[in-house]
């Protein structure tokens, strides 16, 4: 297996470590592996607001999902934190990660130290809440046909 592959399910997540670079007094500098990467068809800056959610409530449902059919995720949180859930009904259950810039924590247990990407691939039920300073991320997109950006969202 690849030395950067910390964690993968098949169909559901798999985590990345970026290479560590370069370290130097205030700086990290951190290199995506992109033969684990190989295609990007679209990149997604995303900005919230302290506790902010996404999706955000809709017709009543306080927690509702995002469901990709023709996209597949690859999110790297570059400022604060995000608390992702993703579930999938082949595996039937709920995973929650906290994804920061330097960590990276899986159902309350640290699972790496250090600069990383949570991937999930299409139809992967996902939901995303900020922490209490907000976030900054990108998302590294990788998109099939079918995708059409006036319905993926």
């Amino acid at each position: 297996m690849n030395k950067h592959i910390i964690e993968v399910v098949p169909r559901f997540y798999t985590i990345i470590a970026l290479e560590p670079f370069r370290r130097t007094k205030g700086v990290s500098f951190d290199i995506m592996p992109m033969e684990l990467l190989p295609r990007i068809d679209g990149i997604d800056r995303v900005i919230h607001e302290s506790n902010a959610l996404s999706p955000g409530s809709v017709m009543g449902v306080d927690r509702p999902w995002y469901v990709h059919p023709h996209q597949e995720d690859n999110l790297m949180v570059l400022h604060g934190k995000r608390i992702v859930d993703i579930y999938t009904k082949e595996y039937g259950r709920v995973e929650q990660f906290i994804v920061e810039p330097d960590r990276i924590t899986h159902n309350c247990k640290v699972i790496y130290e250090g600069a990383a990407m949570l991937v999930w691939p299409c139809n992967v039920f996902h939901r995303i809440e900020s922490g209490i300073e907000g976030s900054a991320s990108l998302n590294f997109a990788v998109r099939h046909e079918g995708f059409d950006i006036k319905t993926n969202f």
